[in-house]
């Protein structure tokens, strides 16, 4: 039934009498017992009964977990890789049960979208050259040799074509001459770094520019020689030149002063014996103590600049009368315009200078900050000579 196969059971061989115990051989075997063939043909039914049913579960079974596995579908989980030892497989000795393959629903895939790509730019066009005396084509705008009748390019009429005028003297002069390399040479005019690009080497740059220099003073110096502005251009490059070598090489011109004045002086000392021009006589200021804070004042009837000032100090240049009296050591010296400086002087009778600013003065006061004294014990302080000059 229900297309199963029926389970054939062998029929037990009839007992005989022979075969019986006891039975005397050569007896005629006893007739089968219908109930114990009626028993034994029940068991064999109610076995193929009960494989029937079992084989009917277990594919009852399968049937449910493929419908299961087709109708929902299963989440994947994502796998996270970690460093370590790779895991180790049982083997199907050791009990490792073989998986059976899962069935998956498959997904519809979108379609990409495709990109758009961009427009074609058109090659950029070559700058022409023309060369002087072309025939410039008025319809296409090619140059063409002088010698030609119609344009090479569109082979347009050249009758009426336009000459291409050589370009203006200057530009001549100073057109540089394009090198031509051969192949693998690089110009001299860049230098290229590992990794950078090309640039342009900095005495190139310089060179440039001293040519344009050097053409800016040819054009002053024919103005200068030859133009109507030839004594405004002389004295401004004269006066030009003299700062310049002042800043690097400075030359100075002695000045004088019209007075000389002093806080106290000896009587056949006066303050006017500073600036008289001699070293053996000497300005000698006249107050009780060694001539600290006494002060020698020089005067001009005009203002003047004062850039060096020098000093002879003490009432002689000989070693022993120098030594006699005391010498100025620290000396202030302020201008009629309001700048000064504090100046140390060296003890010695040898003339020492100084660079001060005293631009557009009329006035010096020299005061007396502190002196050394003299070994003999004498008290009148002096100032053999003062001397001032200016940038010439």
């Amino acid at each position: 039934a229900d297309g199963v196969p029926a389970v054939a059971v062998p029929a037990a061989p009839a007992a005989t009498t022979a075969d019986a115990p006891g039975a005397e051989p050569g007896a005629e075997p006893a007739p089968p017992d219908p109930d114990a063939a009626a028993a034994e043909a029940a068991e064999a039914e109610a076995k193929a009964a009960e494989a029937k049913a079992a084989e009917e579960a277990k594919q009852r079974a399968i049937d449910e977990r493929a419908k299961a596995l087709v109708t929902r579908p299963t989440a994947v989980t994502p796998t996270v890789i970690r460093a370590g030892p790779p895991p180790v497989k049982p083997t199907v000795g050791e009990g490792a049960q073989p998986r059976a393959p899962e069935a998956r629903k498959p997904t519809a895939q979108q379609p990409a979208v495709p990109k758009a790509k961009p427009p074609a730019q058109p090659p950029k066009a070559k700058a022409k050259e023309f060369r002087p005396g072309d025939l410039y084509c008025g319809k296409c705008g090619e140059g063409n040799e002088k010698t030609r009748k119609f344009c090479r390019k569109c082979g347009g009429s050249l009758a009426e074509a336009a000459v291409i005028e050589d370009p203006r003297w200057y530009k001549r002069i100073f057109k540089r001459k394009k090198k031509t390399l051969k192949a693998g040479e690089r110009s001299d005019d860049y230098y290229v770094m590992p990794g950078s690009t090309p640039r342009r080497k900095w005495w190139r740059v310089i060179k440039k520019g001293l040519r344009i220099v050097l053409f800016l003073v040819g054009i002053l110096l024919v103005l200068g020689f030859a133009g109507p502005w030839r004594s405004k251009l002389s004295n401004g490059a004269s006066s030009a030149y003299h700062k310049v070598k002042n800043v690097f090489v400075p030359s100075y011109t002695e000045i004088h002063p019209d007075g000389a004045d002093a806080t106290s002086s000896l009587p056949d000392h006066p303050a006017a014996l500073a600036i008289d021009g001699t070293s053996n006589l000497a300005w000698e200021e006249g107050a009780p103590n060694d001539g600290e804070q006494q002060k020698l004042i020089l005067t001009f009837n005009r203002q003047t600049d004062i850039d060096r000032i020098g000093f002879r100090i003490g009432v002689s240049d000989e070693q022993e009368e120098f030594l006699a009296q005391p010498r100025p050591r620290q000396i202030h010296v302020q201008f009629s315009n309001g700048n000064g400086v504090d100046l140390t002087l060296k003890d010695k009778p040898d003339f020492q200078h100084f660079a001060v600013k005293g631009h557009n003065t009329v006035r010096v006061e020299i005061t007396i900050i502190n002196v050394n004294t003299s070994y003999k014990g004498g008290h009148d302080m002096g100032i053999a000579e003062v001397e001032l000059f200016k940038k010439s």
